[in-house]
């Protein structure tokens, strides 16, 4: 997906939402729940999770980073980074990824 806009809100319930709409204007929703590590510092708030699976014929264990911070010009950078690990019947496989998106300020 091609994300065209983000929105940042929290819930009555206190829970952060992150709402990613594409270029079709339909929104893909993130929601910080309690398995979910959530740190801020200097100016970034980073969104941590991870998962793995123990079963017979593979093994694996993958997380996910989510950063977000803002630009100089009021613009919000978007970070993500991936790693993933394990073995698939016995075969041993890794991998990882980053990537980073900047969203200019459309209102207040």
């Amino acid at each position: 997906m091609e994300a065209r806009t983000v929105s940042i809100s929290v819930a009555r319930n206190r829970e952060l939402i992150i709402t990613v709409f594409d270029a079709k204007q339909t929104p893909t929703r993130v929601n910080l729940r309690k398995n979910m590590a959530f740190t801020c510092s200097s100016g970034t708030a980073a969104i941590a999770w991870a998962h793995g699976s123990l079963d017979p014929l593979a093994v694996y264990y993958e997380s996910q980073t989510i950063t977000l911070h803002r630009a100089v010009d009021g613009s919000l950078v978007v970070g993500q980074r991936y790693t993933g690990r394990g073995y698939v019947f016995l075969v041993p496989f890794s991998d990882s990824s980053s990537s980073w998106a900047r969203f200019q300020r459309v209102g207040e």
